[in-house]
């Protein structure tokens, strides 16, 4: 059977959601990184880190790394030389914009933009449709607001 995603890099592993009486899939499939597909992000590679899920249409840059237990939702996008720490998670349609830094254990709400140069500090939660502008600073432990845009 045929995976339904796209795979970045390295072959993941494809797990192929189960069908219904009408053959559709009854969930989204997801692709795992069981294990690095790159140097970590302090070498200044690309790559992705162990066990990060990706959901469907989610894009990664090949210059960029995603830092290990992460989760992609749908149509998430990382742009180039972006740095995304790890346990971070970003539910679907997420867009983060060329050289942002995402520090650990963040989580993003659907919906929210990064700008580029945006620094995003450990530990921070992005409510749904925010936007970060370009090259803001957000410190650790920061809470933006739906719908807001910081700064």
């Amino acid at each position: 059977e045929k995976p339904i995603m796209k795979i970045w890099k390295d072959e993941p592993e494809i797990i192929v959601p189960p069908k219904g009486e009408d053959d559709i899939p009854l969930v989204q499939a997801v692709a795992i990184h069981p294990e690095p597909s790159a140097p970590p992000a302090s070498t200044g590679g690309g790559g992705v880190g162990k066990h990060v899920h990706r959901g469907l249409n989610s894009v990664i840059d090949t210059s960029a790394y995603v830092g290990d237990h992460c989760h992609l939702g749908i149509g998430v996008q990382i742009g180039n030389n972006v740095r995304v720490g790890e346990h971070c998670h970003f539910h679907r349609d997420v867009i983060v914009e060329s050289d942002a830094t995402i520090g650990k254990h963040s989580h993003f709400h659907q919906n929210v933009r990064i700008g580029k140069n945006a620094i995003i500090g450990s530990h921070c939660h992005i409510q749904t449709g925010a936007t970060i502008q370009p090259n803001a600073k957000v410190p650790d432990h920061t809470h933006v607001s739906m719908e807001r845009s910081y700064p």
